[in-house]
């Protein structure tokens, strides 16, 4: 089974830095509670019900992992054991721990596959450009129209 991880920093936030949206969710859920509210656009409650507006994302990785993940970061705190402190490098905090967000560094980065090149709201985005279309092609139809009658 599949597990998916939603990481991402917001503009309006840099502050908090990179923060762990949702964990632990089935392809389901990671449809329901992100995919659709980030194509629509607008603001998201994560699972800690703290509200997000996703026209600020400026990171975002979907990471899918084989399993959940306090275990997925369990084998990475075991890893980051084996390796001496100068290896590490900047991939880890200095302090040598592991944090929510080093979920990134345990799957798959899926993020291309499920959002694509497409910013929040570009469901929105597609419909006003379906919209504009609708609009223009009324246009010609009319002045095509008046032509014909001219």
């Amino acid at each position: 089974m599949s597990f998916f991880h939603v990481v991402a920093s917001f503009k309006d936030r840099p502050e908090a830095g990179i923060i762990c949206l949702f964990s632990d969710l089935t392809r389901k859920e990671l449809t329901n509670v992100f995919i659709h509210p980030y194509r629509k656009g607008g603001n998201i409650l994560n699972s800690l019900q703290h509200s997000y507006d996703l026209s600020q994302i400026g990171f975002l990785k979907i990471i899918e992992t084989t399993s959940r993940s306090d275990k997925e970061l369990r084998k990475l705190r075991s890893q980051i054991n084996l390796v001496p402190v100068s290896e590490i490098g900047s991939k880890f905090s200095s302090s040598n721990t592991v944090r929510e967000t080093d979920i990134i560094l345990c799957g798959a980065d899926v993020t291309e596959a499920y959002v694509g090149m497409s910013g929040p709201g570009s469901l929105k985005d597609k419909k006003s450009i379906w919209e504009h279309l609708a609009h223009i092609a009324t246009i010609i139809a009319a002045l095509i129209g008046l032509r014909s009658c001219l």
